[in-house]
């Protein structure tokens, strides 16, 4: 009797997966994993007869399974509780976007990164010491030479009225907080210098590292997203003042707020169990400037829309409202001086500081920008070019001749950034629109 309630259970159970698969809803991406799902594949002579049809329809089931994001979560959960983990330290390695756990294969450097700068950043493999994720990579002195003589170009071209700089940020490795891997923090070091060491007369090296290195005891980088805190950006920049000449702004005589907690791109690339219990609090420190923050497509002038230098969000898109291919700062400080910054995500939060200093500033995200770059700062009068990025920004030939092509670029006129009150006036601003909009439904 058992037995036929046992077997009655089952198959109960399996039609109710079944009906609940055929039902419900079919996802094209996962959130918790940061990719495309499989879809129903095509069928045709060729994936039938190569067997490509029935391994899709496998993917396919794989992942619409009902609930799939809930089970791993719960999975995830249950082999933390059972001790299927290192207590202290997690080896990992990056294949593709996934995570291998493997505490045995040592992580070697890569310097061919790819040109998204979260895969690049963590495509040699990552730490997990109590709680915070590290990347293993360090930088490729054999790279270091081919960023700095495409900044090299961009200083001849510029000429001597634009002064070029050289800002770059070591990888989270240069601080794990263990003697074990104090070697990577000399082996970030010796990529910096090879930039250093490769830049013509007349460029200015900033050493990000040797300021960070003063503080390490501070959090630099967050520990479950891949970006520096305000801590780190902050000492980067006074490491910029010093090889330009400033006096840096305190952290004191600027406005502090906390925001929190937040979990970032690193717990979900893991979805590590102790990554997600030792959760990121954001802290800003906003300078006591008066900002106007513009934002422009791809490229052109015509339609910049208000942005903000800090905007309402929790984690890292919180430093000048994201990743933009053009921003425009224009600042209550009457110098005359303009800047122009090239950078990855990792230069938002240093951005944020450079108000202290210059009248206008422009920042370039050389990963979608098609604005010509020379063309800007000659517009423009800009006086200070500034590279600001994380190092795997620095270490891809591919990103490197990304920014090399942002001289090359065939541009509409600039004209319209030659003057803030023509900005201003033009700026769009998505929200007053949208309320507008609503309003007039009602």
């Amino acid at each position: 009797m058992f037995q036929k309630i046992a077997i009655l259970i089952q198959a109960l159970v399996l039609v109710g997966i079944s009906t609940t698969f055929f039902l419900s809803e079919k996802k094209q991406i996962s959130e918790s994993e940061k990719r495309t799902l499989a879809q129903w594949p095509a069928l045709n002579d060729s994936t039938y007869f190569s067997g490509a049809y029935f391994r899709g329809i496998s993917e396919y089931i794989n992942d619409q399974f009902p609930e799939r994001d809930w089970l791993l979560e719960l999975s995830n959960k249950l082999r933390f509780r059972m001790g299927i983990h290192m207590e202290d330290e997690i080896r990992m390695v990056v294949v593709e976007g996934k995570m291998e756990q493997n505490t045995e294969t040592a992580v070697t450097d890569t310097s061919e990164a790819s040109t998204d700068d979260f895969n690049a950043a963590y495509s040699g493999g990552m730490l997990i010491v109590n709680g915070a994720a590290y990347t293993m990579n360090s930088g490729s002195v054999n790279v270091s030479p081919i960023f700095a003589k495409m900044v090299n170009e961009y200083a001849t071209t510029l000429g001597p009225s634009v002064t070029v700089y050289s800002c770059i940020a070591p990888l989270s490795s240069a601080f794990i907080p263990s003697k074990q891997y104090a070697y990577l923090n000399t082996k970030n070091e010796q990529t910096l210098h090879a930039i250093r060491d490769n830049l013509q007369p007349g460029v200015k090296f900033a050493d990000v590292l040797a300021e960070m290195n003063a503080y390490r005891k501070e959090k630099l980088f967050f520990g479950t997203d891949h970006h520096w805190t305000a801590y780190g950006a902050y000492h980067a920049y006074v490491a910029f003042c010093k090889s330009a000449g400033l006096n840096p702004a305190n952290l004191s005589d600027m406005d502090h707020e906390i925001r929190g907690p937040f979990l970032g791109s690193l717990y979900d690339l893991t979805r590590d169990e102790s990554v997600k219990e030792h959760p990121d609090t954001l802290e800003l420190f906003k300078p006591r400037v008066t900002t106007e923050l513009v934002y422009y497509g791809p490229s052109g002038f015509d339609k910049p829309v208000k942005c903000s230098l800090f905007s309402m969000a929790r984690g890292y898109p919180s430093f000048i409202s994201g990743d933009h291919p053009l921003e425009k700062i224009t600042t209550s400080v009457k110098n005359g001086r303009k800047a122009c910054v090239v950078k990855n995500s990792m230069g938002n939060a240093f951005c944020v500081y450079l108000v202290n200093h210059y009248e206008e500033i422009y920042v370039v995200d050389f990963r979608y920008s098609k604005h010509n770059l020379v063309r800007l700062i000659k517009d423009n009068q800009v006086n200070d070019l500034i590279f600001g990025m994380g190092m795997y920004g620095a270490m891809s030939k591919g990103t490197i001749q990304m920014m090399r092509q942002l001289g090359l670029n065939k541009s509409s006129s600039s004209s319209s950034t030659s003057s803030p009150s023509k900005t201003v006036s033009k700026t769009t601003n998505k929200s007053k629109s949208t309320a507008k909009s609503k309003k007039g439904k009602k």
